[in-house]
């Protein structure tokens, strides 16, 4: 039989002396102890850093479902119209009164702290706070966009009934914090905590009860009558815009509703960004001697078109100053008049000896002159290039 190792080898005890103490130069090989102590902590590091990442993340959902059920600027005591900086100082001042270092154990202040720092969160983002607009179309007349105009809008709006405190009651089951916290064992000497979204109220720690205070649930449908002031030379695509008066959601700033002006066909003009277009037409006669006309203009003045010598078709006149006004500045656009001559449909034998004792008999096909590309127009006055009126 081989002999163990040196590593697990023992002496057998020399005999005790006479005094009955063990001979000095004895002792007992025993095998040097593991060391596991580093092992071990190597091991509790990633385990209590798993646990605390699982409860910051369950603590940030818990938080977010709070947070949906409640209006956030009622949390932080601060109006809506509240600008950045009366935020940040009503954050200060509460987080400084429900921080956990100041409430050890108070598991009211603790939701409180989660509370004010999750509406906060959201608060003191633009991106967050600013949710989208209500933008409804709204087709006006040209009249209204030359001279300005208010104009009156109704629409149904929803609202959160003033008395829905009134039909939430405490959660019994979480009392109120929005979640629940589970134990187990996971391994002698470990227990693991879970918080989870209570499952009776859905994380609000509120039940809400039928009560006569809200007989139509939490929303209700308000009448909203709008006076929407129109201003001397708005645009098609101009927006009028009402502060928080769009749909209220709980748990979410008010959007601004924004009316989006369109404006109607007119019977006489068509604008042209500053420019308002028209068209005229002329009798053979006023095309060969001359115009003398008016325009009934959108606020209801005549503007005078007046033009020497011979008009031919398709020409185009500019009254200046007569267009558009501009919201943006002084001054308005042009008032661009095109001509359209009406020939007779035909000419009695009397009429036309005098066209051709006037202007000479038409000439033959052989003196006709060959057909040419027309030329363009610089656009000052002369014939302009034939468009779609």
């Amino acid at each position: 039989m081989s002999a163990p190792p040196s590593c697990c080898a023992t002496t057998k005890p020399p005999p005790a002396s006479s005094g009955g103490v063990a001979h000095p130069g004895w002792r007992r090989l025993r095998p040097r102890p593991r060391r596991l102590a580093h092992r071990r902590g190597g091991l509790r590091l990633p385990l209590w850093f798993g646990l605390l990442l699982l409860y910051l993340l369950l603590a940030d959902r818990v938080a977010t479902a709070r947070a949906s059920s409640r209006d956030l600027y009622d949390v932080l005591g601060v109006a809506r119209s509240a600008d950045a900086s009366t935020i940040k100082r009503a954050f200060r001042k509460l987080s400084i009164k429900y921080h956990p270092d100041k409430n050890a154990g108070d598991k009211a202040a603790e939701t409180a702290y989660v509370e004010i720092t999750s509406a906060y969160d959201v608060l003191s983002n633009p991106q967050k706070r600013n949710v989208p607009d209500l933008v409804i179309p709204l087709t006006v007349s040209l009249e209204a966009m030359y001279n300005g105009e208010v104009v009156q809008a109704s629409r149904k709006r929803q609202v959160i009934c003033s008395s829905w405190s009134d039909c939430e009651s405490r959660c019994t089951t979480c009392g109120g914090s929005g979640f629940t916290v589970t134990t187990r064992r996971i391994g002698p000497g470990f227990i693991q905590q879970m918080r989870s979204p209570c499952p009776a109220c859905g994380g609000s720690g509120q039940i809400v009860t039928e009560c006569s205070t809200c007989p139509h649930g939490q929303f209700e449908q308000a009448e909203q009558v709008l006076l929407i002031g129109i201003v001397r030379g708005a645009y098609d695509g101009q927006r009028v815009a009402f502060e928080e008066m769009a749909d209220e959601l709980p748990g979410h700033a008010t959007g601004s509703l924004e009316f989006e002006l369109d404006a109607a066909p007119h019977p006489t003009f068509r604008r042209e960004g500053d420019d308002l277009h028209v068209r005229m037409p002329l009798s053979l006669a006023e095309a060969l001697v001359g115009v003398d006309r008016t325009v009934t203009q959108l606020d209801g003045r005549s503007v005078a078109v007046k033009l020497s010598g011979v008009t031919r078709p398709l020409q185009t006149h500019r009254v200046a100053g007569e267009g558009m006004p501009r919201a943006d500045s002084d001054g308005a656009g042009d008032m661009v008049v095109t001509f359209w001559v009406e020939f007779p449909q035909r000419l009695t034998d009397a009429q036309r000896k005098v066209v051709v004792d006037t202007f000479g008999p038409p000439p033959s096909p052989a003196d006709a002159p060959a057909a040419s590309k027309p030329a363009t127009s610089d656009g000052a006055g002369g014939d302009s290039s034939k468009e779609d009126l």
